[in-house]
């Protein structure tokens, strides 16, 4: 019977070391993918900051061309 159990853990136990493996290999390739795309998304956070900022800039701009144009004007 001793013998018999031997196997029959042997057996079932054969694939658990290759299924360990696998699964933690294929975390590691995730992970990385995981990385990338959160520096991914950060980068595309500072370039849209970046572009409101430029965009909220160019407003201010934009007002103060309009309005300078009428003081020429109307100053005597």
């Amino acid at each position: 019977m001793a013998g018999t159990a031997a196997g029959a853990l042997k057996l079932g136990l054969s694939g658990v070391g290759e299924a360990f493996k696998a699964a933690f290999a294929d975390s590691s390739a995730e992970a990385k993918a995981a990385a990338s795309a959160t520096r991914a998304v950060e980068n595309a956070q500072r370039g849209l900051t970046r572009a409101q900022r430029s965009l909220a800039d160019a407003r201010v701009q934009a007002a103060e061309r309009t309005k300078s144009p009428h003081r020429g004007v109307d100053d005597p």
